[in-house]
């Protein structure tokens, strides 16, 4: 979707620019609930008011009147540090390409996902799981409705760590804890 370049905010402090239009569109993309304001963010930008894909944006990245919180920063560092990613800046170029080429209305913006990682200063380290009986109980908590990080995610962990334990609300939280923690809490 191109917005017009004459489309300003009414409200925003800016008017969109592609990265902006993006990042809105992720972000009403990522819940079902969503798609509404995703429709009328767009009709609007295309009328002449982007507003809302501004602030959709400005949602997304923690922005506030008093400036950014860094949840950001600070899941580029866990992501960096946890995952191998090609440090070759080639490759991305190339990746660009190839998306471009496949999908040309979404193209080269998901291709640079691992390009914060590929010039992160400090090179990823796994973790080693251990389940043996020494270790320290772990509190693993997953969800139903987070596309990004799967309920089966924290299942999988579960396997890892079998002194923890999983027990499913009526909430979308999925909460694991050791057998003792989980035995007192019962009802």
């Amino acid at each position: 979707m191109r917005v017009p370049a004459s489309s300003p905010s009414t409200v925003a402090d800016r008017p969109p620019g592609p990265g902006e239009t993006f990042t809105g569109v992720l972000q009403a993309l990522y819940r079902k609930a969503s798609w509404l304001s995703l429709e009328r963010a767009i009709d609007n930008a295309l009328c002449g008011d982007s507003t809302t894909l501004v602030l959709l944006t400005d949602a997304y990245l923690g922005r506030r009147v008093s400036g950014y919180y860094n949840s950001h920063e600070m899941n580029a560092a866990v992501n960096c540090l946890d995952y191998a990613f090609s440090r070759d800046i080639e490759h991305y170029k190339r990746l660009a390409e190839m998306f471009e080429a496949r999908t040309p209305h979404v193209s080269r913006g998901f291709a640079t996902g691992g390009l914060s990682c590929a010039l992160w200063p400090i090179p990823p380290r796994s973790i080693a799981l251990t389940g043996s009986r020494g270790a320290t109980p772990v509190l693993i908590i997953g969800t139903t409705n987070d596309p990004a990080t799967p309920y089966e995610w924290a299942i999988g962990l579960r396997r890892a760590c079998p002194r923890a334990f999983c027990s499913r609300t009526k909430a979308t939280v999925i909460r694991c804890t050791p057998p003792a923690t989980a035995a007192s809490m019962a009802p």
